[in-house]
């Protein structure tokens, strides 16, 4: 997954990461004048071992290890450990041994042959359920990554209840019509978020309608990625904004606005795809930052989201964007020609 991280949650990182030295370090006060800026944990204590290149890692996980995701059961890091390792060390290190965020220096060797070869990998490692992630030059890219990759493995299992109808090989030609209205859908939900379009939720229900009853099969299919592909890049842009202030964990209409904020910079400029990782993500940014305790309630069920979406709002109906429209006709042309 392409992703453009925010520079300010990395630069803020690095400070914190060039204090930290080989001992504990006592907790700074939380910042009260920026408290979107200062990530406020060091890392336990360091083995003199641990290569240098992971420390900022290190740094970032502590800062979310506490960091309970109040929906889909209340996943969490706390029991989780996350193995670091680089091509270009023999060293890893295995962090949160102890759910206290005890590190330990071990030997890459000693990790199992199957979890050094993908850039992130889950399974058991000395009896406990283990994140496996290879360090990038960009810290922020390795970290998001292990989140995603830990969410879809060990937090996901409120959906082995649901029955979902399997993919089809008929991806290619793209069902263009069905990715115009989901973008129709995103773009509403985010010009709501945004406050640019008050009635911007009721439109996105009436486009969502449309592509469920026009385009039924498509929406059947793409069912499994509203859940999966939707929740996980929720879950992981929540990581990744609170592990650059810790400040966040307490307020999560907060911190999923400042999470929504980290989502749109990574999507730029850029046209959603049935197979893109950032499925569906928008309808969870929206409820998680507007909902009322009851839905949030709903929420954390696992219920289809635009089920939710269609309890608190009523569908308007709204001219289609045409050069929406035209953006996502030329995108597919061309993908299928490559």
């Amino acid at each position: 997954m392409k992703q453009k991280r925010l520079l300010a949650i990395v630069l803020v990182v690095a400070l914190t990461v060039a204090a930290v030295g080989c001992t504990q370090q006592t907790p700074k006060e939380p910042e009260t004048t920026a408290p979107a800026t200062t990530p406020t944990k060091a890392p336990a204590e360091e083995p003199q071992t641990m290569p240098s290149e992971f420390r900022m890692m290190v740094v970032m996980l502590g800062n979310v290890q506490d960091f309970k995701i109040p929906f889909w059961g209340g996943y969490s890091l706390e029991d989780k450990q996350v193995v670091i390792f680089s091509d270009a060390e023999d060293n890893a290190v295995a962090w949160n041994v102890d759910g206290k965020s005890k590190i330990e220096v071990i030997k890459k060797a000693d990790i199992p042959a199957e979890n050094t070869k993908a850039n992130a990998s889950t399974g058991d490692f000395n009896g406990k359920q283990t994140i496996f992630v290879k360090h990038q030059e960009k810290d922020i890219d390795a970290f998001a990554e292990a989140m995603k990759t830990g969410y879809q493995a060990f937090g996901q299992s409120w959906l082995k209840d649901i029955e979902f109808k399997p993919l089809t090989d008929a991806t290619s030609p793209a069902n263009v019509e069905a990715r115009y209205l989901m973008n129709e859908v995103d773009s509403r939900l985010r010009a709501k978020i945004e406050g640019k379009n008050e009635d911007g939720a009721s439109e996105a229900l009436y486009f969502f309608n449309q592509y469920k009853k026009d385009q039924a099969a498509d929406y059947e299919e793409s069912l499994k990625a509203l859940l999966t592909e939707g929740t996980a890049t929720y879950v992981t842009n929540l990581y990744i904004v609170v592990s650059g202030n810790p400040n966040l964990k307490g307020d999560i209409k907060e911190a999923s606005t400042a999470a929504y904020q980290q989502n749109k910079k990574e999507l730029e400029g850029t046209v959603r795809s049935k197979e893109e990782e950032t499925s569906h993500a928008p309808i969870y940014f929206y409820l998680a930052t507007t909902a009322d305790e009851a839905v949030v309630n709903e929420i954390a069920k696992g219920v289809n989201p635009y089920d939710l979406l269609a309890k608190v709002t009523e569908p308007k109906e709204a001219e289609g964007d045409s050069k929406l429209k035209e953006e996502v006709t030329a995108f597919y042309q061309k993908a299928d020609k490559e």
